[in-house]
This record gives structure tokens, sequence and C-alpha cells, in this order.
């Protein structure tokens, strides 16, 4: 007997109660089933709670509350208002940083706390529900291939404060900088971007 679940509001609804039954190895279904309830994005409902968000209304991941061009998960990867203008608030920064002896260009911006990254080109990690990747490109039209690298400790000097929506003392985001892997040199004109999407 194999368990199944379904889930007829959609992955991307938050903590929702879904039917689970059972189906044997000949598909045919049992006649029981129980309610079971999680949390299909940790974090993210608290945020959209503390952030003023309509449950039911305009707290769904993908939505864009405000109708700025920024879906909800963007707003909540990296710590930014969903009812705000769209900007980042100055918790984003894109420049060229003088680091192991080279300038290179970097990018700092919020993620959430944990997140471990690995992967190369292209650094991804996934983490309270949020799957992110930070890529490099010479020209936009290469498919972002230039490798990226982390840098520790986070080039976050002059970065607003992160919020701390449980109180515990330690924000739920925490600054990250990442740079391409070859110096300014080797690639006059580059890019660095960041992408965000629900974790698979």
């Amino acid at each position: 007997m194999q368990p199944y679940l379904t889930n007829p509001l959609g992955l991307l609804d938050g903590s929702v109660t879904v039917q689970a039954g059972v189906v044997d190895t000949l598909n045919n279904m049992g006649s029981g089933s129980t309610t079971i309830t999680f949390d299909v994005l940790p974090g993210f409902y608290q945020w959209a709670t503390a952030s003023n968000l309509i449950p039911g209304v305009t707290d769904a991941p993908l939505q864009d509350a405000n109708c700025d061009g920024t879906p909800n998960i963007q707003h909540f990867s990296e710590d930014t208002d969903p009812l705000g203008n769209g900007g980042d608030e100055g918790k984003r920064r894109l420049a060229l940083d003088f680091v192991d002896g080279d300038n290179y260009l970097t990018l700092t911006t919020p993620i959430r706390r944990g997140a471990v990254f690995s992967g190369s080109p292209s650094p991804s990690a996934t983490v309270d529900g949020v799957y992110y990747r930070i890529e490099g490109d010479p020209s936009l039209t290469g498919g972002w291939i230039l490798p990226v690298l982390e840098v520790v400790p986070a080039l976050s000097n002059g970065l607003p404060p992160l919020r701390d929506l449980t109180g515990d003392g330690t924000p739920e985001w925490e600054y990250r900088s990442f740079r391409l892997a070859d110096p300014r040199s080797a690639h006059p004109r580059s890019f660095l971007r960041i992408g965000v999407a629900p974790s698979p």
C-alpha cells in the first residue's frame, strides 16, 4: 500500500489541510481518509502577516500584493516590503570591490538565514521554501555562464539592518556577498543577478 497526498489548493497556498488516503499496488483507492496539516513555505506566512498582507487575498507567494512588479516571494526572500514601491530599500548592493588582491564585480543582498550555497557556475541554495540562484554573464546574451563565488565575510558595511520578526535578537535574514570568479579586467562589461522562486 502506498500513501498519497492530494492538495486541492495547490502547492503554494501555505499551511493547508489536505486529504490523505491509501492506494494499493493495483491503484485501488482505499475507502478511508484523514486530514493532515502542513506548512509548505516555513516562515513565509509569518512574514506575510507581519507585512500586513491579507490572508487569502494578497498573501500567496506568487502574488504581487501592490502591483509593483515584484511578487511576494521575492520580497520575502530579500527582506523588502511587499506593500512598498518595489525597490530594494538600499539592502542590495552591486559594486566593484577590491577582494583577494584584485577588483571584482560583487553583489551583496539579504538571504534567508542558514542558506548553504553550492554548485558551479551559478551557486544556488534552498532555504525556508525559497530557491536562490546567483548568476553571472559577460554580455546578457550568453546564458549567464560566468562562474560566481561567494565572498566571506559578506561586504555588508553601511547596509541597513535586517528585520527580526520573532524578536529573539537574530534577524531571519543575513547579508551574503558574491563575486564573479574572474576579475573585472577579464570581463570589463559583465553582470551579476539573483534569481528567486518557490523551491520545487
